[in-house]
């Protein structure tokens, strides 16, 4: 009888993705701010351009956060999570130390890309200056 063998592959499978929707919401909210510092990224020229480029690629963007990754190292990151319509953008205070506020955007762009894998979004905030310095960040 194959029946017990499909109810337990359905429930297993039922159980796992509640777990992974539970963590995802979780992580970012709850565990992640255990171990860095997350802050509003201040009014100022770099928020405004972040929500200009969030506006134009239609991404919901709804927080900016800025996390404190130089107490652990010096690498540079900048990442997007959230669900629906309550998105955030996380860009490490490395990646700000390092590089100008005309930088930044095309690196949050090419993250955006990498997550959309999309040309749209080249066409609006890339140049070759900005394209070269990306990869020289790493």
């Amino acid at each position: 009888n194959k029946h017990p063998f499909y109810f337990l592959f359905w429930t297993l499978l039922f159980a796992e993705l509640n777990l992974t929707i539970i963590l995802l919401q979780l992580y970012p909210n709850v565990i992640a701010p255990w171990f860095n510092k997350f802050t509003p990224v201040p009014e100022g020229e770099l928020r405004d351009k972040i929500f200009a480029l969030a506006q134009r690629v239609d991404f919901p963007l709804t927080q900016l956060f800025v996390v404190d990754g130089s107490t652990r190292s010096a690498h540079s990151n900048a990442y997007f999570y959230g669900f629906f319509k309550n998105k955030r953008i996380v860009v490490y205070d490395t990646l700000i130390n390092q590089v100008s506020t005309d930088e930044i955007i095309p690196i949050i762009g090419k993250v955006w890309q990498c997550l959309t894998n999309s040309l749209v979004v080249n066409k609006y905030c890339f140049n070759s200056s900005a394209r070269t310095r990306t990869l020289q960040v790493r």
